[in-house]
Order: C-alpha cells, then sequence, then structure tokens
C-alpha cells in the first residue's frame, strides 16, 4: 500500500579479474510503478578491496527496474517472501575512469511489518573499459551480495477516501455519504 521505499545494506564485493574481496554498503530509493515493477536510484560503494591499494575502489549509481517475481496466487504483494529480479543502466566511477555500465541481479524482500522488510540480492556490475598503466586496456566486471532493509512509505491511493485502499477496495468509486 505504501508508493515509496528507503533502502539501506551492506555486504560483500569482488571483481572477477582480481579475485579480492571488499566491502560494499548501498542505499536506495524505490518508486511504486505497479503490481509487477518498481522503479529504484540506487547508490554502492565499492570499499576496501583486499587487493586493491585505495580505500574506495568504485561508485555506482544506478537507475533499476525491479520485476517483482510475486504477481500470482501463491506469492502475492501480501506474502511474507518476495522475490524479485533486477536490472539498469549506470553511472560506474572505477581506476579514475567513469562510463556508462548496466547492472542485473536477483533477490528477496521478506516482510518484517507492512512497512519494514529485510532483503537480501547478488547481482553482476558490468565494468567500465579504462587504461592499467602499462598502455592496455582492462575492464573489471564486479559480482556482489548485499543484505539490508526497506522502509516503505506514502499513503495509499484511495479514490473514494472511506480508509480501504483502491487496491483492497471492492468499491473503489463509491461516493460520499452511499451506504455499501
Amino acid at each position: 500500500d505504501k508508493r515509496w521505499g528507503f533502502g539501506l545494506g551492506a555486504g560483500a564485493y569482488g571483481n572477477f579479474s582480481k579475485s579480492g574481496v571488499g566491502i560494499m554498503p548501498e542505499a536506495y530509493l524505490s518508486r511504486y510503478l505497479s503490481p509487477t515493477f518498481d522503479l529504484m536510484l540506487q547508490q554502492n560503494f565499492a570499499a576496501f578491496n583486499s587487493k586493491v591499494r585505495s580505500d574506495l575502489d568504485a561508485a555506482n549509481t544506478v537507475l533499476n527496474l525491479r520485476l517483482k517475481l510475486y504477481n500470482g496466487k501463491i506469492i502475492n504483494e501480501d506474502s511474507p517472501v518476495r522475490p524479485y529480479l533486477y536490472g539498469g543502466p549506470g553511472l560506474l566511477f572505477d581506476n579514475n575512469t567513469e562510463g556508462l555500465n548496466f547492472n542485473l541481479g536477483i533477490g528477496s524482500k521478506f516482510a518484517v511489518s507492512p512497512s519494514t522488510s529485510l532483503f537480501l540480492e547478488g547481482g553482476y556490475i558490468d565494468g567500465i573499459t579504462y587504461q592499467d598503466g602499462v598502455g592496455d586496456d582492462r575492464k573489471e566486471d564486479m559480482w556482489k551480495v548485499i543484505g539490508g532493509i526497506e522502509f516503505s512509505f506514502g499513503k495509499p491511493k484511495d479514490t473514494d477516501n472511506d480508509g480501504v485502499p483502491d487496491r483492497k477496495d471492492e468499491c473503489p468509486d463509491t461516493p460520499f455519504g452511499v451506504t455499501v
């Protein structure tokens, strides 16, 4: 029933070429679009990798579309476990270079209350091409595993102002004062 969400999480990341492991904090703002899709503005920071000299390895800002896989009768928007897929374009800052990239992944939300969910997801971050210092082009694709918490907020749509959200209201257009 809440249209907006704010998520905070942290986990591990690594890149496929150097095999080091680091810490990846994450924050996002999501907007409910439909029972099938959410739009998410997400920020990840790749930090403290065991194979990288600097503390901040990369930063990735992405606009993801989250495809909810719980649009059926068994698993729906009210289910305690809500799996999803996500993907979208981003702007990656890595190795003193910036460029457009994309990311994709799979995850699940676990409802704690009507306004709070825990989440766990795994994903792939497409790297950008950069010069490695000896004249060779390199690209570092990354993986991530993140866990965190999402808080939902906002007022649900209630067209007839009867206190029942439209998605649960059997007659959402009832005129004010009419007995149903």
